[in-house]
């Protein structure tokens, strides 16, 4: 498997109990794999991903 480098960032907010998050994963769009089994079975990684999140604390 040929070595790579992924780069992720987040963005939060929080005030009083409420807090927001948004997640960027593989920033670049990188093409890798995560893991491979045997010359068959190679999984490659996920793609450039946006993830948000709303929390309340009580």
């Amino acid at each position: 498997m040929p070595s790579y480098v992924t780069n992720d960032a987040a963005i939060f907010y929080k005030r009083g109990q409420l807090r927001t998050q948004i997640n960027f994963k593989n920033l670049f769009n990188v093409d890798y794999f995560e893991a491979v089994r045997d010359d068959l079975r190679v999984f490659p990684g996920q793609p450039f991903t946006v993830q948000g999140t709303i929390s309340w604390e009580f």
